[in-house]
């Protein structure tokens, strides 16, 4: 009897068509994806090109807007926390050149894991809370990156709310870490912040604190979000293994977005579904907050990218070309404290990245600023109320408030509306009424790309706090 060999062209041959079949699939769901969005974006473009009142998607005279939100991983010394900032936050002559002065935030712990005694509010050296309290009060900290890998209870945890409470610092943005058992949502079974009966459990306590927005650990290898994804955002430059890499993480995230499409993963991934920048998350004790994303671009995959190193090619001069071609909004997820063998703690290549994206900040292409204010301007701007008369004579905007999806009705005040920008007819005088108030600090701006003339409420920016010796 004779044996007969498997064919393994065959074999190879239905693998090939395999592949070629789910690449024709994915290209053409792109096409019809990208085909619907232009679409769609063209209608809304043109509909606000002619409305003779529409509001602007960013503050005058911006196209897009970037935050960099850092974890505070491995910032060991205050000394370190400080030098980063100040490179940051000003335009000090600093060890790596003259500042950038961005308003680029950062976060904190609460309490560091057994043995070591990091950068944190509760560590061994007095000055860590004064400067972590300080940076706070100004706005730069905005994140609290849980409470720690030292925080594994309650009791703790509701300790580390009132210290915070007891010095008027008030915190409105969390991000989860690693797999600290502070923790909230279901990504990882270590996540026990928000599981009602747990002994970590605190969110009917931190939530009502003061957080508002949430990084459950939604991030995406695509340029630009509250934007058109088309087939470009999967694609990369052909370089040889680099861009299969690239490809292979792109093809992740083009997947996610099927997913949540598709209901096969509604809960972790249903912000990847419209490429949005925020989203409501229900919370496992049933709290609803706001999560958003970030975006890694490296190569090896999320995560590989997000260092000091790393953070170079996240604000590269072809990321931030493609951030303003699709108008888009980007957190870019990082750690300014992982800087592989310690000095400089900012990578050189990393200084000349920032120092051109403040080019693109200081000409008025993309508006920089912390986590929280490009989260706040977002929610707001979709949650304002508004209506507008125009006769021959004047325009006139009336503001009716805000209504936020969870909040409710939120005050209109300075701090919510800054930035708010409405396009408006030439030759006209404007006015801009807020609950029935004229408002006087206004500012009038002449056309813009678009050729429309416009009125904004001033973006105020962030003074941090004065730059000196951490022990003193």
């Amino acid at each position: 009897m004779t044996t007969r060999r498997p064919n393994r062209n065959v074999g190879r041959t239905l693998r090939e068509t395999a592949a070629v079949s789910a690449a024709t699939g994915f290209f053409l769901i792109l096409a019809v994806q990208w085909d619907f969005s232009r679409t769609a974006r063209l209608y809304r473009d043109a509909a606000s090109m002619h409305a003779p009142v529409s509001l602007r998607q960013y503050p005058y005279p911006f196209r897009a807007a970037l935050s960099i939100c850092s974890d505070i991983d491995d910032t060991e010394t205050p000394e370190e926390f400080l030098s980063i900032q100040e490179f940051l936050n000003t335009d000090h002559e600093t060890v790596y050149g003259r500042g950038v002065g961005l308003e680029i935030g950062n976060s904190f712990y609460m309490v560091d894991r057994p043995g070591r005694n990091e950068f944190t509010w509760f560590s061994d050296r007095p000055q860590d809370q004064r400067i972590i309290r300080e940076f706070i009060r100004a706005g730069i900290i905005d994140c609290l990156h849980s409470y720690g890998e030292g925080c594994s209870t309650r009791v703790q945890a509701v300790s580390a709310i009132r210290a915070l409470e007891r010095d008027g610092c008030r915190v409105p943005v969390w991000i989860n870490h690693s797999n600290a058992r502070s923790n909230m949502s279901k990504w990882f079974k270590t996540n026990r912040g928000d599981r009602l009966g747990d002994p970590a459990y605190h969110s009917d306590v931190t939530i009502p604190y003061a957080i508002r927005y949430v990084s459950c650990g939604s991030s995406t290898s695509v340029v630009g979000q509250d934007a058109p994804v088309s087939w470009r955002s999967y694609l990369c430059p052909p370089v040889s293994e680099a861009c299969l890499k690239s490809l292979r993480n792109s093809a992740k995230s083009f997947f996610k977005r099927i997913a949540s499409m598709f209901g096969l993963s509604d809960t972790r991934y249903f912000l990847h579904r419209d490429n949005a920048l925020i989203g409501i998350r229900r919370l496992e004790d049933g709290r609803r907050v706001y999560e958003f994303m970030r975006y890694d671009l490296h190569r090896e995959g999320i995560g590989y990218g997000a260092d000091s190193r790393g953070l170079a090619e996240n604000i590269s001069e072809s990321v931030l070309k493609r951030l303003l071609e699709v108008r888009g909004t980007g957190i870019v997820y990082t750690h300014l404290g992982k800087n592989g063998d310690g000095q400089p703690w900012v990578d050189p290549q990393t200084a000349d990245a920032l120092r051109n994206l403040s080019v693109h900040a200081t000409e008025g292409r993309i508006l920089v600023t912390t986590t929280y204010k490009l989260l706040n301007y977002t929610t707001v701007r979709r949650a304002l109320r508004w209506t507008a008369e125009a006769d021959s004579t004047e325009t006139v905007i009336r503001i009716h408030g805000i209504r936020d999806t969870i909040l409710g009705e939120i005050e209109a005040n300075e701090e919510n509306l800054q930035g708010i920008t409405f396009t408006v007819p030439d030759g006209k005088p404007v006015r801009i009424l807020v609950h029935g108030k004229a408002c006087r600090d206004l500012r009038t701006n002449p056309p813009d790309e678009s050729g429309r003339r416009s009125v904004s409420f001033p973006w105020k920016r962030l003074k941090p706090p004065e730059f000196h010796d951490p022990g003193h």
